[in-house]
């Protein structure tokens, strides 16, 4: 401050007026600093443990939300897909993910926790169509080509889970060409709540439980063989 705050004599340094004057106007902002420090520590130490877990968006929005209130931690939720929350559980970022993808790396380990069916679901737009009949009675070709005219409602372009449901039922690709490419599965039940026309997609059974029971929304096709997802607790 441009000024000599202290005088050092023989045995002991002695403070100057001004370093008096200085003491004065700062000593209640370091007391005010210190009590605000104090008040964190007490606080940091009476807190409850944070936990970050990864979810998709539609399961933690139907499911874990549900049952968040049951942990006794902190928590913060982070969004996105499979493979990009197994990426940071690897990193650390995360301390949990759930993910459809079982992990392979050495660092994380995992716990098969849920089983989701996956169905054929649409609009009451669609006339009841027993697809398991005609199976049984050797006409998957007939089923195909329903479904194929159908305005189809998917989450991705290359048609992950459909192709899945597609081989498990009828041994091949899918050869329709989806209308309606929409990257959220709320937003595509919305889409097949409102659609003026015959509105199907490949949905899990969670998502939709309250529709179908409701009348809203109708399962159009089980399939011959049962389609399920696997979810895992991943942990680092």
């Amino acid at each position: 401050i441009g000024r000599r705050l202290c005088e050092r004599s023989a045995k002991r340094v002695v403070p100057t007026e001004y370093a008096h004057l200085l003491y004065g106007q700062i000593i209640g902002g370091l007391e005010r600093l210190e009590q605000v420090e104090s008040a964190y520590n007490k606080r940091a130490l009476q807190r409850k443990p944070m936990l970050h877990i990864g979810s998709p968006h539609e399961f933690f929005s139907h499911v874990l939300s549900k049952r968040i209130h049951q942990f006794d931690f902190d928590i913060r939720i982070a969004f996105g897909l499979a493979k990009d929350l197994l990426l940071q559980v690897e990193k650390g970022h995360l301390d949990m993910a759930v993910s459809v993808i079982p992990p392979r790396g050495y660092k994380v380990a995992s716990v098969p926790f849920f089983t989701e069916a996956l169905l054929v679901v649409g609009n009451l737009k669609i006339e009841r169509y027993d697809g398991n009949t005609l199976l049984a009675q050797g006409s998957p070709k007939a089923v195909e080509e329903w479904l194929n005219g159908l305005n189809w409602y998917v989450y991705s372009g290359n048609l992950p889970l459909v192709r899945r449901f597609w081989r498990n039922n009828l041994s091949k690709r899918p050869a329709f060409t989806p209308r309606y490419i929409i990257p959220d599965l709320n937003s595509i039940k919305r889409c097949l709540l409102y659609s003026p026309a015959k509105a199907v997609s490949l949905l899990p059974s969670y998502l939709c439980r309250n529709e179908l029971m409701q009348g809203a929304l109708q399962i159009v096709w089980k399939g011959y063989a049962p389609c399920t997802n696997r979810l895992y607790f991943v942990y680092h």
